[in-house]
């Protein structure tokens, strides 16, 4: 607490430079003044939490662990054929987009069916049902893609009847009958033989409900694993289970569909070219019967060894020849206008470095494919892999380029040899070189037709062999806990917001209001002795301090005398300036009591009424008077016995008036009567107190500063304004007034700061004339918090 009496030997420099700062102390202390609103405000808060969980849709989180394991169907088939092949490596992250995609998604709500929802009218808010939780079996087909989103109303007639509302039309339909609406045909079985309820059905599109609920899916990949959790929030635990149960099984089989592209292209490439062989071949076999037929021709040892060297030479010279037009292909696929398209691979071209490559390519273009399932192809992402399969594209074209110049080199040194073979045969007869001519035809379409049988069967138990990259880990469970709403924090937001709210009132009243509320707003502007606080009493007399009274307002009139005899122990300071910034303050009815408590320690008091152009002191106390000091002040004939009248009920107190207002009120305080008069008034009394005019408004009472020894400043609670202490400033700054002090009126619970007798006693606001019931219930909380509601 501040002390009552500060030095008086306070500089104007130090006094002058104050400078206005924010008392955390005294902030705490208004606060504080407001503690039932805050507790009402808690209570409130947190009821509204309760009511909020009470009420509130849980949700909950379900999960589930995927496993995508390396993917190497070259090593499969290496297996499976003796021979070593390439593998590839597993990109989570395109994988991850592809899982999130929205077209998995919208497969797994058309089959789950999951685009249609269900409600229950419930006592206080509509629940939503999961499809197992709907009494009844829905079927729906040609169904009305316009009418998306419209909700349907089903109310139940009795057990084996209902009405079917949609769009303000009403169906009387019956269970297990199909009927026909503008929406479709329906077919709705009563499972639970349910006799009465009312439901809603609404029909969404399914590819906004994929949307939403990819957006609520999380994928997300364990450190240094290639095992992917899936987890999902929802108000219905089944359902975010089956979602991602069918989404697991969904991806396996789209990514098993995408690897089998790639053999079904090889395949089909492959079927047209034994088409071809087939037809050639059937007819090479039939020249060979007709010519034997029509020569009746036996074969010639040398001549058919001489063929038989050729035909192996030429054998092989078609294979590299097919080999060939395997690259011609490969390279006519990588000049096609789609440049997506996936290059045909196990074909047979002996080159690793090739393999790799056309792998690698379409590794990328099916990672392309992925990624467009969930961004838009000018997205960066779709960027990047263009880039590097142009690149690619490049290096696969000129490899080759490089492998065909080494087949037809091959290829060429076969023709040699085949050409001296021919050569030989040549000398043969003529018929019998043409049917070994036949005949070879006959052996390397035959050869060709078993290497393209061979590399069918191949890529059939390739494509036999393609498993799911995927392995289930733990399928989809639900924590019984529920995620949201967060108990502790909602518990938490309320009792935050209960605190705030209030907190938020108090702190903007405090700063919209522009009038002194505690002694700290006078404090932290002009640093002034506090010489007491006056608290706020019902009392309709103006004066109240009287023998043996012994009221709180009396008690702490008495405590400012004894604050004024410890602030001026000489006997010189006899007299006393009241003054306020304006008219309201409480000064008249100040001045008037102190004079009455003074007057009660056995001291001779006047009263004077200074304010000479609002006088009220007479009134106040009841007395009338036919002069007073405007009298004295202009009429020589008038004496102060005149003027000076005793205050009836109060020993030693004495009072004089202001008289009739005159027309010059600041001409008239220059008058050179009145310094022998306040000198005559000082002989005579033990203390002279002046209730002079509010110096806010009027200058009157600057002119009496040569006279007086203390000028007491009244500031009211509530009432002064905050921007008129700044009047108190300067005549500290400016020494306008002696020894200036402050005293503040109309103190109650919520402002009061201890400058009063009942800071440590329980005295104060509310006690009146009445302080035996007062001390009584002072003590009690239900007054306090009465008292505290009421004034707050």
């Amino acid at each position: 607490m501040e002390p009552l009496i500060n030095d008086n030997t306070t500089s104007g420099n130090k006094i002058g430079n104050v400078i206005p700062n924010i008392n955390l102390k005294d902030w705490l202390f208004k606060i504080l003044r407001y503690w039932p609103w805050f507790l009402i405000c808690i209570i409130a808060a947190l009821a509204l939490s309760f009511i909020y969980l009470r009420y509130a849709t849980k949700q909950y989180v379900s999960s589930a662990t995927l496993m995508v394991k390396q993917d190497n169907k070259e090593a499969k088939l290496s297996s499976i054929m003796g021979a070593a092949g390439p593998g590839s490596g597993v990109d989570l992250q395109s994988e991850i987009m592809y899982i999130k995609s929205r077209s998995i998604m919208q497969r797994v709500i058309e089959e789950l069916q999951l685009n249609v929802s269900y409600f229950v009218e419930g006592k206080v808010k509509k629940m939503e049902l999961y499809k197992a939780e709907f009494p009844f079996n829905l079927v729906v087909s040609d169904y009305n893609k316009m009418q998306y989103g419209q909700s349907v109303t089903l109310e139940i007639k009795n057990v084996s009847s209902f009405y079917w509302i949609e769009n303000e039309k009403k169906y009387l339909a019956t269970f297990g009958v199909p009927f026909k609406t503008g929406a479709g045909v329906f077919n709705l079985n009563n499972k639970m033989k349910l006799d009465n309820g009312t439901y809603e059905i609404i029909f969404s599109d399914p590819t906004i409900v994929a949307s939403q609920y990819s957006s609520t899916l999380s994928v997300n990949p364990l450190d240094n694993t290639n095992v992917l959790v899936l987890s999902m929030v929802d108000a219905l635990p089944q359902r975010s289970v089956d979602i991602i149960n069918k989404l697991m099984e969904v991806y396996s089989v789209e990514v098993i569909k995408d690897k089998n592209v790639e053999n079904d292209n090889t395949i089909t490439f492959i079927d047209g070219r034994l088409r071809l062989l087939v037809s050639e071949l059937g007819d090479v076999e039939r020249d060979v019967a007709n010519y034997k037929s029509q020569y009746s021709l036996v074969e010639d040892n040398n001549a058919s060894v001489y063929m038989g060297q050729a035909t192996d030479y030429a054998k092989q010279t078609e294979q590299y020849n097919i080999q060939l037009n395997i690259l011609n292909s490969l390279k006519s696929y990588m000049s096609s206008k789609d440049k997506n398209n996936l290059v045909p691979t196990s074909m047979g071209i002996n080159d690793p470095t090739l393999s790799g490559l056309t792998a690698k390519y379409n590794d990328l273009q099916n990672q392309r494919k992925q990624l467009l399932n969930t961004v838009e192809p000018t997205s960066i992402q779709v960027k990047n892999l263009d880039a590097e399969i142009t690149s690619l594209k490049s290096n696969i074209n000129e490899n080759i380029n490089n492998v065909k110049k080494g087949l037809e080199i091959t290829r060429n040194n076969l023709n040699q040899n085949t050409n001296t073979f021919e050569s030989k045969v040549k000398a043969s007869p003529n018929i019998e070189r043409q049917l070994l001519s036949i005949k070879r035809e006959q052996g390397i379409k035959s050869a060709i037709y078993g290497y393209l049988l061979q590399k069918q069967e191949e890529t059939l138990i390739l494509a036999a062999a393609t498993a799911p990259n995927s392995k289930i880990v733990d399928a989809a469970a639900t924590n019984t806990n529920p995620v949201s709403p967060n108990k502790k924090g909602v518990y938490a937001a309320g009792f935050l917001l209960g605190l705030l709210i209030p907190l938020g009132i108090v702190f903007l009243k405090e700063i919209l209001n522009n009038k002194i509320t505690s002694v700290n707003d006078v404090k932290s502007v002009v640093d002034v002795p506090i010489i007491g606080e006056i608290s706020h009493h019902d009392n309709q007399q103006m004066l109240i301090v009287k023998e043996g009274s012994r009221d709180a307002v009396s008690e702490l009139f008495r405590l400012v005398r004894t604050n004024l005899r410890f602030l001026h122990k000489s006997e010189d300071h006899k007299i006393i300036l009241v003054t306020s910034s304006m008219s309201g303050e409480g000064k008249t009815s100040f001045t008037t009591n102190l004079g009455a408590s003074l007057a009660l320690t056995g001291k001779k008091v006047i009263l004077l009424e200074f304010d000479i152009r609002r006088p009220k002191m007479l009134s106040g106390i009841g007395m009338k008077s036919q002069y007073g000091i405007t009298n004295y002040l202009i009429d020589d004939s008038i004496t102060l016995g005149e003027i000076i009248h005793p205050v009836k009920g109060s020993k030693n107190l004495y009072v004089m008036g202001a008289g009739p207002i005159p027309p010059n009120p600041s001409e008239l305080m220059l008058s050179p009567k009145l310094k022998q008069m306040m000198s005559m008034l000082k002989q005579e009394f033990d203390y002279v107190l002046l209730d002079s005019s509010p110096i806010g408004q009027v200058a009157d009472a600057f002119n009496l500063n040569d006279f007086i020894d203390t000028t007491i400043y009244i500031v009211r609670y509530n009432y002064t304004y905050k921007e008129q202490v700044n009047i108190i400033k300067d005549i500290v700054i400016h020494k306008k007034f002696n020894n200036l002090v402050v005293a503040m009126n109309d103190a109650n619970v919520t402002n009061s700061q201890g400058y009063g007798y009942g800071y440590g006693y329980g005295y104060g606001y509310g006690y009146g004339e009445d302080k035996v019931n007062a001390l009584s219930d002072s003590n009690t909380i239900l007054a306090r918090f009465k008292r505290r509601m009421g004034k707050g």
